[in-house]
């Protein structure tokens, strides 16, 4: 008999972000706070920036106001009492302004148990949001990590409450109902022995899976849908019953299938029972599984945020993170950062993350010792130098992203190889290759930040093109020839391109075109011509270069 976990008591309190413990953290540790120690327990849930003079109408409950410039002419009486109806938890503005709050409005403040902390001019707002989040991410993770015990005993009771470790085995012998389970992607995950659920269920894709209808009903005389599939041998008999679950928040994440021995289009409601029951033990199986996943990725979360801290060799930091990584960490990586540029949420999705990973390691490409972390909108991951080649690992990532998601607005930045105390700077190199991604139209999806090269020199903080120069450049040095190629039917474009592939050398470049020397330097003549250039400039050289560049990442598609 087992043990009842149900026996232990789990008491974990939760408690908020206050202001006190923000203005306990070392970015405020200069600022100047006037409130008292009621208001200083106000409660925190996120911050706010002031970019409009009416800002009231975007602010939520529990708000930290960030405020610049409007400090002037917009904090005024009437705007503190709107800004208290809305219960945000503090204003912070920086110390220039404090010579534009009134004793009145002080008074005011006090009053309503509202803080206002005067910040280092020198302060950037987004580094003080960042360590609101932090605070907010670390207080939930203690208590996700805290809950891991009673996490784990509830698995452990679900998959121990049998001799038999398989669910559906337990259906099985016990109803004599043949059945799976398989994951969203209609992998399985868990099945009955007395069928080859491989061979039968090897052709089964979503895309089978096409007319939705009620397959019986229960007890209840409620219906219940799913879909009819049959095997190419046996087409005539829908013998499988292919069940999405109901259950879950964000579509499908398990499919139950069932085999019927004789011939229908109905299942019974004693067996619509057991399928239900089943669901739902396999459901709660599930949420908690992903739950813990989830706790895990958040604490992942802040040992990623020590890594990007480090800015020299730390021996014992780095043996602190394996610890917490349950791995070691290795001296050099490369760091991925994915993201959709069509649909931001699904980076936010931390249920949709654990679904790919586990599709990720069904097709060999990881497996647990996957540095995976989630940060700032972004999925992240570290490939050590042991990978043969980070643009293919790249590309394949994209690739089952695609393929997993059915959704092909996922952008991927990759970073050059750095030690890992120099992760801060990877992680900057891959953002700029993302936003370059996501701010510039072309083809690509991967893209690592040493492909860029000079590109680099004329892109924004933003990785935004200065398109006034850039546009000038198209014109000037490459539309003539792309016009000229189209006319005459030549091939100046690709002689370019080849040209600068092979480091100008007159020699290698006519070599790889199959043609005379001569010949290519009469067509490097034709193109100085039609630029009005002389190549023997090195300026000149690098202009067309760079437009040559430009146009590769697909830039100028969008340019007459």
């Amino acid at each position: 008999m087992l043990d009842n976990p149900m026996q232990y008591v789990f008491n974990y309190e939760f408690r908020d972000v206050t202001v006190k413990d923000l203005v306990k953290s070392k970015k405020l540790e200069a600022s100047e706070v006037y409130a008292d120690e009621l208001s200083l327990d106000n409660i925190i849930k996120s911050a706010t920036v002031m970019d409009v003079e009416d800002i009231v109408p975007w602010l939520h409950e529990g708000d930290v106001v960030f405020i610049s410039r409007f400090m002037k002419n917009c904090f005024t009486n009437i705007f503190i009492q709107r800004i208290l109806l809305k219960k945000v938890s503090c204003v912070i503005t920086q110390k220039k302004f404090k010579k534009y709050v009134t004793d009145e409005q002080f008074e005011l403040l006090k009053k309503n148990n509202l803080p206002i902390i005067f910040v280092s001019d020198s302060s950037s707002w987004s580094d003080l949001i960042v360590a609101i989040q932090n605070l907010i991410i670390q207080n939930q993770t203690h208590y996700l990590v805290e809950n891991q015990e009673f996490q784990n005993s509830i698995i452990n009771y679900l998959s121990s409450s049998s001799s038999q470790n398989s669910l559906c085995d337990i259906v099985h012998s016990l109803t004599g109902i043949t059945i799976a389970i398989t994951n969203r992607n209609l992998q399985l995950v868990d099945y009955s022995k007395d069928n080859d659920w491989e061979s039968d269920l090897a052709g089964l894709t979503k895309k089978e899976l096409v007319e939705k209808k009620a397959i019986g009903e229960n007890f209840n005389e409620l219906p219940i849908f799913g879909f009819h599939y049959s095997r190419e041998s046996q087409a005539e008999t829908p013998d499988y019953f292919v069940i999405p679950d109901r259950l879950s928040r964000y579509g499908a994440c398990f499919y139950i299938i069932v085999k019927h021995k004789e011939e229908t289009l109905y299942l019974s409601p004693q067996i619509i029972g057991r399928i239900e029951t089943v669901e739902s033990i396999y459901s709660l199986k599930h949420s908690i599984i992903s739950d813990l996943r989830k706790s895990n990725y958040y604490f992942k979360t802040v040992v990623f945020e020590d890594l990007l801290e480090m800015e020299e060799r730390d021996e014992k930091k780095r043996h602190h993170i394996s610890l917490n990584l349950k791995q070691d960490l290795k001296e050099y990586y490369h760091l991925i950062i994915i993201k959709n540029a069509k649909d931001n949420t699904i980076c936010k999705n931390v249920d949709l993350l654990t679904g790919f990973i586990d599709y990720i390691k069904h097709k060999g490409f990881a497996d647990d010792e996957l540095l995976l972390f989630v940060y700032k909108e972004h999925w992240i991951i570290l490939i050590d130098d042991s990978i043969h080649s980070i643009k293919k690992t790249g590309d394949t990532i994209y690739e089952l992203l695609v393929t997993y998601f059915e959704n092909d607005g996922f952008v991927i930045g990759i970073s050059n190889l750095h030690h890992y105390w120099e992760l801060k700077q990877a992680f900057n190199e891959a953002s700029f290759a993302v936003d370059y991604l996501v701010h510039n139209s072309n083809s690509q999806s991967t893209l690592l930040y040493n492909e860029l090269g000079i590109i680099k020199l004329f892109t924004d903080q933003n990785s935004q093109i200065n398109s006034v120069y850039t546009n000038e450049m198209y014109r000037t040095f490459l539309k003539p020839v792309l016009e000229y190629d189209k006319e005459q039917q030549t091939a100046l474009y690709e002689t370019l391109v080849t040209f600068f592939s092979n480091d100008l050398s007159f020699v290698k470049t006519s070599a790889t075109l199959f043609i005379h020397v001569n010949t290519l330097r009469a067509r490097i003549k034709t193109i100085e011509k039609i630029l009005n250039v002389d190549t023997n400039r090195i300026d000149s050289l690098m202009n067309i270069r760079l437009a040559v560049l430009l146009y590769q990442f697909g830039y100028f598609e969008k340019i007459e």
